[in-house]
This record gives C-alpha cells, structure tokens and sequence, in this order.
C-alpha cells in the first residue's frame, strides 16, 4: 500500500468518524438532558408525595387527638393535656397544608380549605376548650369521619392535578 493511499483511506475512516459523531453527541446530549430534567420534575413530584402522605398521617394523628379529647370528661387532670396535643397537631396539619398548596391547583385549593374548614369545625367543635364541657362520642365520631373525607379530598386534588384534571 502506497502513502498515498493509506493517507486516503485515514482520511474516508476520519470523515466517517466526524460524520457519526455529529450524529451520535446530540442524540446522546438530548438524552442527557431530558434525562435530567425528568429526573428534577420525578424528584419534586416524589417530594410532593411524601408531604401528602405527612399530611394524611398528621390529620390521622389529629383525628385521634381530638377524639380522645372529646371523649375525655370536664374534670380530668389529662384536659389540658389532650387540648394541647389537638392544638399542636392542628398546627403541624396548617403548616403542612401551606407547603402544599404551591403544588395543587387553584379550583382543588379552594375545595382543600373548604374541607379543611368542615374538618377543623368537626375536630375542635364549638366547646373546644371551654372548662365544663361534657364528652360527647358524637364529635368523637365526627372527628374521625372529617378527618377520613378530607384525606380523601386531598389525595383526589392531587390525584387529579396529576392527570391535568383539576375542577373534575
């Protein structure tokens, strides 16, 4: 083989690598990219989960609060004791709830509060805290029953937003 002719097949092997090359680097950058970006949007969607699932856990945990708070009679030493636990878990269930509703839509924000609302009037009812209230296994139960509807609305306004639903 001549110079000639190893430098012209060098030359067709180096042409063909510029060639594929120019191929191969965008497909493989696009690929990186969109890797990455749905990665971030999977990481921020599992991050919104998680706070979902805090959130159901603390109007769980609410539930339980409050009804052993209106189960509890006027004169035991454990009233204030259990107000304060109610009062407390309402507070983590109200922070929790501002950290969530960035990611929800408007129309399933608003279906949220309004629950929440039902919620919170169900689980402190309107003698909440006063000093002689009786028990009362009504608004023990009615603690329970809110507490399930509004995890049920928030999984299904987030479920919904999820499909690009939101209002169904």
């Amino acid at each position: 083989m001549t110079d000639a002719a190893s430098a012209s097949t060098f030359a067709t092997a180096g042409s063909l690598f510029v060639d594929f090359a120019k191929m191969l680097v965008p497909a493989i950058l696009g690929a990186a990219l969109s890797g990455y970006g749905v990665s971030r949007w999977k990481n921020r969607e599992d991050g919104v989960e998680k706070r979902v699932d805090e959130m159901c856990a603390e109007i769980k945990s609410l539930a339980s609060e409050a009804s052993a708070y209106w189960l509890t009679p006027a004169n035991d030493d454990g009233l204030y004791l259990a107000q304060s636990k109610v009062s407390a878990t309402m507070t983590r269930v109200n922070g929790l709830l501002s950290l969530l509703s960035p990611h929800i839509s408007e129309h399933a924000r608003r279906e949220v509060a309004q629950q929440a609302s039902q919620f919170l009037r169900d689980a402190t009812g309107d003698d909440f805290g006063v000093h002689n209230r009786p028990a009362s296994v009504l608004k023990a139960a009615n603690a329970v029953l809110a507490a399930a509807q509004y995890t049920v609305v928030i999984r299904k306004a987030r479920m919904l937003d999820l499909l690009g639903k939101p209002g169904c």
